[in-house]
């Protein structure tokens, strides 16, 4: 099978995503579109030197818009939006199957500062 023919697709905007290698030897997928970040399980707990990709951010109650509600590149099931963590600073997009992880442009930023916060106090190390 020739490379890069059966691709996941951002699922924001539905262009393909591409692979690339980040700190750590971790692979990202992001889309050069919407510069959003597809994560799979585990991966962003490693990019931010946590135990756990999600920080007890719990689910997104509140009424959710059709068109919000995002298909897993993986799975292609609805996503789930959720915090990051208890502050509910930082919304995300969590797969219920794969667990990955959609991190929209801008969204990276913020948890890595939180993830500095929380080791910088000894919580998570």
């Amino acid at each position: 099978q020739l490379k890069g023919v059966d691709f996941m697709r951002c699922p924001r905007d539905k262009m393909p995503l591409e692979e690339s290698i980040f700190e750590n030897d971790i692979s990202i997928d992001t889309c050069s579109y919407c510069d959003g970040i597809w994560l799979d399980n585990e991966e962003l707990g490693k990019l931010t030197g946590l135990k756990t990709d999600v920080l007890d951010g719990e689910k997104i109650s509140e009424e959710i818009e059709w068109d919000e509600i995002l298909k897993c590149p993986v799975c292609k099931i609805d996503m789930e939006k959720r915090y990051f963590s208890k502050e509910k600073t930082v919304k995300i997009d969590r797969c219920p199957g794969c667990f990955g992880i959609w991190l929209d442009t801008g969204e990276m930023s913020p948890i890595l500062e939180i993830a500095y916060r929380i080791k910088d106090s000894g919580d998570f190390r």
